[in-house]
C-alpha cells in the first residue's frame, strides 16, 4: 500500500519481501515488524488458517492502530439473505494495521 492506497496485486505465486499469505506467515514464523497490516478480504480457496487466527495471533504481541473498511459489496444483503452460506459480508476488504514491538 502507498498512502493508504493500494498500489498493486500480487498474486499468491508471487513473492516480495515481507508481504505473505496466511499460511506463509505461519510457516516464517510468524514475524512482525513496526508496521503490520492485515489485509483481510474474501478468499475463496486459498489453503490457510483464517484471517481471525492470523488477528488473534497479533493481538498478543502488537496493538490495533486502526481498521479501514474498504470496497463495500451493494449486493451483500441479497447474498446474505438468499445464500447466507457464502459467507459475504458488506465489505469486501478490511484493512487492520497494528503496531508491534520490535521482534528480538
Amino acid at each position: 500500500m502507498r498512502n493508504r492506497h493500494y498500489a498493486r496485486l500480487l498474486p499468491i505465486s508471487l513473492h516480495a519481501p515481507n508481504i505473505y499469505t496466511p499460511q506463509q506467515w505461519i510457516s516464517a514464523g510468524a514475524p512482525v515488524k513496526q508496521t503490520v497490516a492485515v489485509v483481510d478480504r474474501l478468499s475463496y480457496w486459498v489453503p490457510g488458517p483464517p484471517m481471525q487466527e492470523i488477528r488473534a495471533s497479533l493481538s498478543s504481541r502488537c496493538t490495533q492502530v486502526s481498521e479501514e473498511d474498504l470496497v463495500r459489496d451493494t449486493g451483500a444483503k441479497w447474498k446474505q439473505e438468499f445464500q447466507p452460506s457464502s459467507g459475504q459480508r458488506e465489505w469486501r476488504t478490511k484493512v487492520v494495521t497494528n503496531g508491534c514491538a520490535p521482534q528480538s
